[in-house]
């Protein structure tokens, strides 16, 4: 059997296929951390304690001596991902690609290289057998294919409710993160992954694999959670699999509603391609009488389909739309007829087209209203004799999703018995935990806290075995703050220092404000803050879109009902309030 990886793993049949790029240079993104030292909350000591939890160093490097037995208490470790079931989350080649390389196949990732100083054909060799272990304790993915109804509607969705239910408060932005000021959460190559299906079971529910709470649930129901999945995966490979009558359509609100304004009816034409629909669906005709509920005026509608032609030729179409309202035809992205707002009500062109599907999309707006508000198109020529309405001949496409790596992998017994052993020997049993296996200490020991050199660790690791984190020069810095003095870090923290330690850890600043002794610290940034918004309809101010401040909390709420919050999954604002 060929090597898992070797510039690219396997065949569809030996196994799977995926491109292989070395180490990023990216330091760890720890979001706790980020979020402490841009606003001063901590000095370096207590930042580098976050590391430390945040990073798992004290899953290997335990304290040993009786008097620095505070420390494993005092550190709060993070739980790495639960890998039970990891067949069923992730394609077989992705895995192989992200244990050769972590950063390469996530940039940022917390997961240290363990292999960075291990010979090529050994590196090899053992992230192979680690691979078909953790595919033999698991299966491989189900429900790999998914076929989402309305796929483009679907997207949509799942973009807003991603820009709104609090993603990017961590996560970056469709746009990126550019210019924001804590960096963001990173996601890797989620096409090549992951599935809809699987991915949509872990938004539903993340401790299941995260036990450690830093993503929190966002109390989505399913089909919430299904549109975030298809939109995160909207990159997938997609084959066309019905095809359906009709079109689909997009409904935009114009962004000026006040008609008094200067030059409301004389502005130029609305850039679709620049709008945010209000709402996206399937209509079987082209009619402004949606299956929604829509304005009296100042709006806009947007129909796309295909139309099959059956033969070449000269083909004559008509656009039409009532007096008041500018209308315009695209074939295959190209404007072929416009008709400007209060002119004359019909635009009569002739197209040739190649035999085959062409893209059309007919666009409609009005501003103001009027009594009788109409759009058509028909078309003649080719096997079409008559005039006919071109939403009897459109069609729309339904696509469906699958990963860009094959799930196909058949399991060699004898490289996963031997991966079996190298999950314990190498570090993953130390971290990660897999069904009911329990490591065999005797298989795995690293030096103890008390024994390590934190200046010469902290730098970039070269020695073989010896995992590989990326640290920066600040990273570095704090990790030796935090562990210079061992006695003092047994100590427990006091209550102040304690919730702040709390709070970074679980990155509360990332949402919540609290005055500490330093001053203000945590709440949205300016750069996000435009994400956190109200269920629509109300209008509460910044009070009603941003998380409460978390100052004083203890007055405004008992005992009772702060631990309900934090610990029974009770939201008392999430769709009542708040859209985050």
């Amino acid at each position: 059997m060929s090597a898992l990886v070797t510039g690219c793993i396997g065949t569809e049949t030996d196994n799977t296929s995926v491109p292989i790029t070395r180490t990023s240079n990216k330091a760890p993104i720890v979001p706790g951390y980020e979020s402490m030292r841009v606003t001063n909350v901590a000095d370096d000591a207590a930042l580098g304690e976050v590391l430390l939890g945040e990073l798992n160093c004290l899953s290997c490097h335990i304290a040993t001596g009786d008097e620095h037995a505070g420390i494993n208490e005092r550190i709060t470790t993070k739980t790495a991902p639960d890998l039970s079931g990891i067949g069923q989350r992730v394609t077989p080649g992705w895995l192989a690609a992200y244990l050769a390389d972590p950063q390469a196949q996530k940039s940022g990732v917390t997961m240290p290289n363990l292999f960075q100083a291990v010979p090529a054909a050994e590196r090899e060799s053992a992230v192979e057998q680690l691979t078909h272990f953790l595919i033999s304790e698991s299966g491989t993915l189900e429900s790999a294919e998914y076929q989402p109804p309305l796929y483009r509607a679907t997207v949509e969705r799942g973009r807003k409710l991603f820009h709104s239910v609090g993603c990017v408060a961590c996560h970056a932005p469709e746009q990126g993160d550019s210019g924001l000021t804590t960096p963001s959460v990173p996601l890797p190559d989620l096409a090549a992954k992951t599935s809809v299906f699987a991915l949509t079971q872990f938004l539903l529910n993340p401790e299941t694999v995260l036990h450690g709470g830093r993503m929190p649930s966002l109390y989505l129901n399913e089909e919430e959670a299904t549109d975030i999945a298809v939109y995160l995966l909207r990159e997938q490979e997609s084959a066309a699999v019905e095809r359906i009558a009709g079109f689909e359509f997009e409904y935009f609100l114009d962004p000026m509603q006040d008609e008094d304004a200067d030059g409301f009816f004389t502005r130029p034409p609305p850039i679709f391609d620049e709008l945010v629909a209000e709402n996206i669906g399937q209509i079987d005709v082209l009619s402004l009488n949606l299956p929604i509920r829509t304005s009296r005026g100042n709006h806009m509608f947007r129909y796309s389909g295909l139309i099959p032609i059956e033969t070449a030729g000269t083909y004559t179409f008509v656009l039409a739309s009532d007096r008041r309202s500018g209308s315009e035809l695209l074939i295959d992205g190209e404007a072929v007829a416009t008709k400007e707002h209060d002119t004359g009500r019909e635009i009569t062109v002739e197209v040739d087209l190649e035999a085959g599907d062409h893209a059309v999309e007919v666009t409609y707006y009005i501003r103001g209203d009027t009594r009788q508000p109409y759009v058509e198109t028909t078309i003649t020529g080719g096997t079409v004799a008559e005039p006919t309405p071109i939403d009897r001949i459109a069609i729309v496409e339904d696509v469906r999703l699958a990963p860009t790596l094959p799930t196909v992998f058949q399991v060699d017994q004898a490289a996963a018995e031997q991966g079996a052993q190298l999950f314990t020997t190498v570090g993953c049993a130390s971290c990660h935990e897999l069904r009911e296996m329990v490591p065999d200490p005797a298989l795995y020991s690293a030096p103890s806290l008390e024994t390590l050199k934190f200046e010469v660790v902290s730098e970039w690791h070269t020695a073989v075995g010896a995992p590989r984190y990326n640290l920066d020069d600040s990273q570095r810095h704090a990790v030796i703050e935090a562990t210079r003095d061992l006695d003092q870090l047994a100590q427990p923290r006091d209550i102040a220092s304690e919730v702040v330690h709390t709070l970074g850890t679980y990155d509360c600043y990332a949402c919540h404000q609290r005055i500490e002794t330093s001053g203000a610290a945590g709440g949205p940034n300016a750069e996000r803050i435009p994400y956190f918004t109200m269920v629509s309809g109300l209008d509460l101010g910044d009070e009603g879109r941003i998380p409460p401040t978390l100052t004083g909390v203890g007055g405004k709420l008992k005992p009772e009902a702060l631990h309900s919050v934090l610990t029974e999954d009770r939201m008392h604002v999430r769709r009542n309030y708040m859209q985050t």
